[in-house]
């Protein structure tokens, strides 16, 4: 019978040294460029406090403005007291607040995007805005016979062309349903013709 091994002893094989890859200028200009354009674009924290007054986390963002929230709406901070709450630090990278005491770390730009409830108007206004892109987009899809529908691939056709003859049958209104809706119109009369 096998002898059972003690706990901790030899459970994981010797490995060797794990090399350390050196990155290159291009690579370390490409990180940095990266993230200056991400410092410009998301909300990065250059103060923050607790507003025991109002019951608000204030904080200044790097732009100037001012971000206000209930302290009970963000995850982690719901029981806290305003002692424990007045403890705020930002996290290193500005892109965060963090409270020891409570063991409660949060993210401005999920934070932001939850309670200004970025996902059900974002999408509405992004899709409304202008574009050469959406002009040409829009241009195409009316050669082809209007917008594709979901469900269908790209390249099926809108619709199953009929012969010229075939679609004026098909889409003349029937000789009943046009006298009848004149008729049918309050304040006309029917005109013969003559």
């Amino acid at each position: 019978m096998p002898e059972a091994k003690k706990k901790g002893a030899d459970t994981h094989a010797k490995r060797a040294p794990a090399r350390r890859r050196v990155a290159d200028a291009a690579e370390i200009t490409a990180a940095r460029q990266r993230g200056e354009e991400a410092a410009a674009i998301e909300p990065r924290a250059i103060h923050a406090e607790y507003d025991a007054e109002r019951g608000l986390v204030m904080v200044q963002l790097a732009n100037g403005s001012w971000f206000g929230f209930p302290a009970a709406d963000a995850p982690g901070l719901e029981n806290a007291t305003p002692t424990q709450l007045q403890t705020v630090e930002i996290l290193p990278g500005a892109y965060g607040l963090r409270w020891d005491e409570v063991d409660a770390d949060i993210s401005l730009p999920g934070l932001m995007f939850k309670l200004l409830n970025v996902k059900a108007w974002a999408a509405r206004w992004v899709g409304q805005q202008k574009s050469d892109a959406k002009a040409a987009a829009s241009r195409a899809n009316g050669r082809r016979g209007g917008r594709p529908r979901t469900g269908r691939p790209a390249d099926e056709p809108a619709a199953v062309e009929l012969p010229v003859k075939e679609q004026r049958v098909r889409n003349a209104p029937k000789k009943q349903d046009v006298a009848a809706s004149v008729e049918r119109v309050p304040g006309r009369t029917k005109r013969k013709r003559t």
